[in-house]
């Protein structure tokens, strides 16, 4: 096992201290689980969103095209509108 040292300032060590036994966990075992439960933020997974949102974009910007070509909503624009929903929620479950 390897040791980890943070220095804070007394106020928060009371915090974490307080908070730990609210838990009914030690300290070590509230930090650990903080930190494997966070969302730390991820350039890469973010550049994955960005681009995902993109191509939703890209869908709904064809939707709106052959509405206009059409005149109207079909079938297919239907299940197109249904992919994007399908996407955009999948994209929320990756941002939790």
């Amino acid at each position: 096992m390897r040791t980890i040292s943070a220095k804070v300032s007394d106020d928060f060590f009371e915090y974490v201290t307080e908070l730990a036994q609210q838990k009914n966990l030690t300290i070590s075992e509230l930090i650990k689980q903080s930190i494997l439960h966070s969302k730390i933020e991820d350039k890469k997974a973010q550049q994955r969103i960005a681009y995902e949102i993109n191509r939703i974009g890209n869908n709904i910007n064809q939707i709106a095209k052959r509405c206009n070509m059409r005149g109207g909503v079909d079938i297919a624009v239907l299940q197109e509108l249904t992919i994007i929903e399908e996407q955009l929620q999948e994209l929320l479950e990756k941002c939790k």
